[in-house]
Parts: C-alpha cells; structure tokens; sequence
C-alpha cells in the first residue's frame, strides 16, 4: 500500500474514532441513567428516549458501530467496548440490590441494543413504550419476589 493510502487510510480511522468519542461525551444514556435519585424512572427514560434520541437520525452511532466489530480500528473497539461497561454499570446503580442485578443490567442493555438496531429499519414510538412498560413490569416484579 503506498504511504498516502496509509495516511489516508489512518486519517478516516482516527476520523471515525474521533466521531466516536464525541458521540459518547453527548449519548444520552449516561446523562439519563446519572439523574438523582437513581432508580427505576432513570432506565425507563433510557429506553424510551435513546432510540429516538435524534431526529436528524434513527438508532445509535455507537451501537450500530458494535455491528462491525471485525473490521473496528482497536482504538474504535476500545471505546465502543467501554462505553457498554459503563453504561451497564450505571443501569446497575439504578437497580435496587439484590442478586440478580447483573443478570437485569444485561438484559436492559440488550433491550436497549435491540430498539437502536431496529430504528435502523422501523420503529414505533407508541409500540416502543408499550414493549418497554411490559419489560420493566416484569423486571420489577421478579425484584419484589
């Protein structure tokens, strides 16, 4: 590869990597999950607003970047890999103890995954709501257990 395909090559890769650390300073979803006090209204806001986040565009940069794991720049891989620990961590904080918060930031953050993936292609604010009030219904009632 010649040196100006290279330079080319790292300059869109460090562009992208910049576009990525941008996105997570601004995402939503750690603002959403920090508000005090921590607890359920948090994680329902997340699912609510993220995937609708911003009209200009449908789904998540970040998440729809996971997509391409294979073919990330490591620098890229390295920021989309800690911006899902952190924002599983703070799904955590919101949760009340009990032993299977892990097992319920999980399953929140593939929930999560799921809707900025399908607003790629088609998805209904009023159906989002009624999927995301049926989820944390379950979610909370197997806490009360």
């Amino acid at each position: 590869m010649a040196a100006s395909s290279r330079a080319s090559a790292r300059s869109k890769e460090q562009l992208f990597v910049s576009a990525l650390e941008h996105y997570v300073r601004s995402a939503p979803a750690q603002f959403l999950l920090q508000k005090q006090p921590y607890g359920w209204q948090n994680i329902e806001a997340l699912l609510l607003a993220a995937p609708f986040n911003n009209p200009a565009f449908d789904g998540c940069f970040i998440i729809n970047s996971t997509r391409e794991v294979a073919v990330l720049p490591a620098a890229a891989l390295e920021i989309v890999r800690d911006f899902r620990h952190a924002v599983i961590e703070q799904i955590q904080l919101n949760l009340p103890e009990q032993s299977h918060a892990a097992v319920m930031a999980d399953i929140i953050w593939s929930t999560l995954v799921e809707a900025c993936l399908e607003a790629n292609d088609r998805l209904y604010r009023r159906g989002w709501q009624a999927r995301v009030t049926g989820l944390l219904r379950f979610l909370r009632s197997s806490v009360d257990r």
